[in-house]
């Protein structure tokens, strides 16, 4: 038998309620069931400097004129001792090889040096210099352990100077690039403790230089993990490769190992940061008698690293 009675008030908003959260949980669950397709990235193109260090016997002049013939944007200096330009004299190096880059239409982009604080006279006569003249970018010094010693007290101290280098980095502009490094006692080889000292640091003050050769071969297996914890505080690539036999680390040319390709087209497909260094490390850069082959080296790398971007 049909009732005539009429719905109260209660009975209908519990009704338009329950009507609502269906809806609501039908959206969601469609979504769920039929994601979205991840736009790709838009790809901007990052600047690509040659780090200097195989090419360090040239002058300035002879440095600018290799340069004006790769598809390179310009340099990564050493601006230490025994590099092209010497901390004692970086007001009259760093603007001459500065300017000499500029008349060949290439950038000083990235000092390497071993700056690791902000206490030193070398930090602000070097820094200063540089920002003047509108380089944002220096490589840091290395932190190394004491491995004889306890470990976490020594990773607070290299947290208290790398959070004051960065401050300082803040009133210049600048960017200090801290590039991780396989071996037994370099903080950041493992990734983790790099990541836990940069917490709370802007990536626009300290950022972390992901060496894709030493990041593969330090964590053979477990890179992805490294470069997942590593991407939220990347500045930069450093581009070079390398092998293992018989359980020695062999440097060879770009394309030629086992992982760092890989690595990089990983880097490229979440976006890259804005600046790439080229290191060409297979040839020994202390004998002067191979200048030729390391400059051909540098070749072959520089046609295999625009090949992966283009891929």
């Amino acid at each position: 038998m049909q009732s005539n009675t009429l719905p109260n008030r209660r009975q209908v908003l519990f009704a338009t309620g329950a009507a609502t959260a269906v809806t609501a949980f039908t959206a969601k669950a469609k979504a769920f069931l039929t994601p979205e397709v991840a736009k790709p990235m838009e790809s901007v193109r990052p600047k690509i400097c040659i780090f200097a260090k195989p090419i360090q016997d040239l002058s300035y002049e002879q440095i600018a004129d290799l340069l004006a013939k790769y598809p390179v944007d310009g340099l990564e200096a050493t601006v230490r001792t025994g590099g092209q330009v010497d901390p004692a004299k970086v007001d009259e190096q760093l603007p001459r090889l500065f300017e000499t880059l500029a008349k060949r239409s290439r950038e000083f982009l990235i000092l390497a040096t071993n700056i690791n604080t902000a206490k030193t006279s070398e930090t602000e006569s070097v820094l200063r210099c540089a920002s003047k003249l509108g380089i944002r970018y220096f490589r840091m010094g290395y932190y190394r352990y004491k491995l004889d010693r306890p470990i976490l007290p020594q990773l607070e101290t290299f947290a208290r100077d790398a959070h004051a280098l960065a401050d300082y980095c803040g009133s210049l502009g600048m960017t200090a690039l801290y590039q991780n490094h396989a071996g037994n006692n370099y903080l950041g080889a493992p990734i983790f403790d790099l990541v836990e000292i940069l917490k709370g640091i802007p990536v626009a003050q300290m950022a972390i230089a992901m060496d894709i050769r030493h990041t593969t071969i330090e964590a053979t297996n477990s890179w992805p993990l490294l470069y997942a914890v590593a991407k939220p505080y990347l500045g930069a690539v450093f581009v070079k490769d390398a092998i293992v036999e018989r359980g020695k680390v062999v440097d060879v040319d770009l394309g030629q190992g086992q992982t760092a390709g890989e690595l990089f087209q990983t880097i490229r497909r979440d976006g890259l940061p804005p600046v790439l260094s080229l290191h060409t490390e297979q040839i020994d850069h202390a004998d002067p008698k191979r200048l030729d082959q390391r400059i051909a080296a540098i070749g072959r790398d520089v046609a295999t690293l625009q090949a992966w971007l283009e891929k």
